[in-house]
């Protein structure tokens, strides 16, 4: 949970979440503060499952792919079809792109 507070004639907001460094900022308005607060917590929630926010910088999205497939795809009713499939996307140019480096122009192609 965010903290949102007024300081002087500015709105602060502050979070904090245990193994991630604070993200702090200030805003004109209180509803600008909570919007940046509500997002930047949505990023923390997204990037939970990795232990370091750093580590996700070093991660492909051949990694995810992979971690998908393993815990996820092998639950699905047609597992093997998708296994081969994804499987094919790990030989692929695509999945060698670190994460932070994916762009839909990518997609695109």
């Amino acid at each position: 949970m965010a903290l949102i507070r007024k300081r002087k004639r500015k709105w602060h907001a502050q979070i904090r979440r245990k193994g991630h460094p604070a993200l702090t900022r200030s805003f004109a308005t209180r509803k600008e503060a909570s919007a940046w607060a509500r997002e930047e917590e949505a990023k923390l929630d997204r990037i939970k499952a990795w232990k370091s926010p750093v580590l996700m910088h070093r991660l492909k999205l051949a990694d995810l792919v992979r971690r998908y497939r393993d815990e996820e795809g092998s639950r699905k009713r047609g597992a093997a079809v998708e296994t081969i499939i994804l499987d094919a996307f790990l030989r692929s140019e695509l999945a060698a792109i670190p994460l932070p480096e994916i762009a839909p122009q990518y997609f695109a192609r």
